[in-house]
Formats: structure tokens, sequence, C-alpha cells
């Protein structure tokens, strides 16, 4: 079943994981970057902590920091189990374990 906008999940990635995710070289980190769909993640404020150029932009950020927090605190626990009930599911390399993922998604 597809997934409608309102049912979106906020889950947040790092500058170390868009640059695994997306095999950014060193040369694609000093362009300007244009992030769609990126939710929580603390991707821009590590590029812009780094004198980069990103603009990032979601449907999410219509709402107020509040209400993105009551979403994630929302989602975060189900999340996680349904990470460990379906484990066998995923490569488990730089991310050890769902407890681990837990620890590097975006907490209430």
């Amino acid at each position: 079943m597809a997934k409608k906008l309102g049912q979106a999940v906020p889950w947040g990635r790092s500058l170390e994981e868009y640059v695994r995710m997306f095999d950014l070289s060193p040369r694609d980190l000093e362009s300007k970057i244009l992030d769609c769909g990126a939710g929580p993640a603390s991707f821009n404020a590590e590029m812009c902590g780094r004198g980069g150029s990103v603009v990032s932009c979601d449907p999410i950020y219509a709402l107020s920091v509040d209400e993105i927090r009551k979403r994630i605190g929302g989602v975060y626990g189900s999340l996680v189990d349904g990470a460990d009930q379906h484990r066998e599911n995923f490569v488990w390399r730089e991310i050890k374990s769902p407890a681990h993922l837990g620890k590097y998604a975006c907490r209430p």
C-alpha cells in the first residue's frame, strides 16, 4: 500500500550517511546541493557547518518544531521495533542492529 504524505515517517540522516548512500565525493560536497525530501536530517546543518551550500526542502517543514518532535516521537519506537522484527531484510554493516539504528535516528 502506498503511503500518503500524511503518513510519511520523519527519519533523518547524517552527513556521513549521505556520503555513503549517494557515494558523494569531496568534490560533490563542494557543489551546491538541493536535498529534496530531507526530513529531519542533520545533513544540511553539518554541511553548512563545514562551509557547504545546501538547500533542504520537505513538506514536514510546514510544521512547527514541536509538531515535528511529536511526529518523530509517535513513530520512533515502532520503527526501531519494526526493524528488529524484520532484521533479516537489512544489511547491518555501519549500523549494527535495530538498537544501534535507534541511536542514529531523530529522537523525540
